[in-house]
C-alpha cells in the first residue's frame, strides 16, 4: 500500500468515526434548523407582525443559528475556535468601521421591528416626508408619496426622526375653518355649518363635534368645526364638507372676505417728505 493509502487508512482508524459522526450531525442539524426556521416563519406569520418584516426577522435569526451551528461542528472536529473567533472579530471590526452607516441602519431596522411605530399600508409622516408605507427592509423604509413617488429612507434616519402615524387609530379629528365678513349674521352662519355637520353621513356622533367662532382675523370672523371621522373617510369628508359649506354660504348671500389693505393719506400734506433731487451727471 502506498503512502497516500496508508494516510487515509490511518485517518479512518483514528478520526474516521468522529468525522462520520460530525457529518451525520451536520446533515441532521441542517434538517432540524430548516424545520425550526419554518416553525419560526409560521409563528411570525400568524402573529401580528407585519408580513414585510417577517423576512427581516428570519434573516437575523438564520444568521445567528447557522453561525452557532458551524462553530459547534468545528469544536467537534477539534478545530480551535478561539483563532476563528478572533479572525471573525477582527473582520467584523474592520467591516463595522467601514460601513458604520449601514450597520446603524440595520440596527435601527431591528428597533423598528421591535417598537413597531408603523406597518405596511399605514399613512405616515417621517421627518416631513408624507406617504404610505410600502415596505420595511433591513436597510430602508420605502414610502410611496401622494404623487406616486418611491422614497427610500435609511432606517437610521427613520428611527431618529419624528414619526406621525395617521393610521394608528381607527378615527381622526377633522378640523375645518371658515372665514366670513364681520357684518354677517353669526347665528345664520353657525346654523349653516351645524346643518352640514349633522347631515354628513361620515361624521361620527360619538365623539361629539364642536363648533365655535373667534374674531381673531383682520377682516374676517373664523368659524371652526371639529368633527370625528373614520380614517378612510378623512380626506373625502374634508373636501365634501368644505365645498358644501362654501356653496351654501354663497347661496345664502354670506360674504366671504378676502385680504385687503387700507391706505390713508393727509389732505393738508403735513408729514410729507419731498423726494431727493436728482444729481446731475458730470462728465
Amino acid at each position: 500500500m502506498d503512502e497516500f493509502g496508508e494516510r487515509i487508512l490511518t485517518f479512518f482508524e483514528t478520526s474516521g468515526v468522529r468525522f462520520a459522526m460530525v457529518v451525520l450531525i451536520a446533515v441532521l442539524g441542517y434538517k432540524a434548523i430548516s424545520k425550526f426556521m419554518l416553525l419560526i416563519k409560521y409563528r411570525l406569520i400568524v402573529s401580528k407582525l407585519d408580513n414585510s418584516l417577517v423576512n427581516f426577522v428570519l434573516t437575523g435569526v438564520k444568521v445567528i443559528v447557522y453561525t452557532g451551528f458551524i462553530l459547534y461542528l468545528a469544536n467537534l472536529l477539534d478545530i480551535s475556535t478561539s483563532g476563528l473567533m478572533g479572525a471573525i472579530s477582527a473582520v467584523t471590526l474592520a467591516i463595522g468601521l467601514s460601513i458604520q452607516n449601514v450597520l446603524s441602519s440595520v440596527a435601527n431596522g431591528i428597533m423598528l421591528v421591535t417598537t413597531r411605530p408603523f406597518k405596511v399600508n399605514d399613512f405616515v409622516d417621517i421627518g416631513g416626508i408624507t406617504g404610505t408605507v410600502q415596505e420595511v427592509t433591513m436597510m430602508h423604509t420605502i414610502i410611496n408619496t401622494a404623487d406616486n413617488q418611491h422614497v427610500f429612507i435609511p432606517n437610521s434616519t427613520v428611527y431618529s426622526s419624528r414619526i406621525m402615524n395617521y393610521s394608528a387609530n381607527d378615527i381622526r379629528r377633522l378640523v375645518l375653518e371658515f372665514g366670513v365678513d364681520y357684518s354677517c349674521d353669526f347665528d345664520q352662519v353657525m346654523g349653516i355649518i351645524r346643518s352640514a355637520i349633522e347631515a354628513h353621513p361620515a361624521v361620527l356622533k360619538n365623539p361629539a363635534y364642536t363648533l365655535h367662532y373667534a374674531a381673531d382675523k383682520d377682516s374676517s370672523v373664523t368659524f371652526t368645526a371639529k368633527v370625528w371621522v373614520r380614517n378612510e373617510d378623512y380626506w373625502n369628508t374634508k373636501w365634501d364638507f368644505e365645498e358644501n359649506v362654501f356653496r351654501t354660504l354663497a347661496a345664502e348671500g354670506v360674504e366671504i372676505p378676502f385680504p385687503q389693505i387700507t391706505v390713508s393719506y393727509r389732505q393738508d400734506g403735513t408729514g410729507a417728505r419731498p423726494l431727493p433731487a436728482a444729481k446731475e451727471d458730470k462728465k
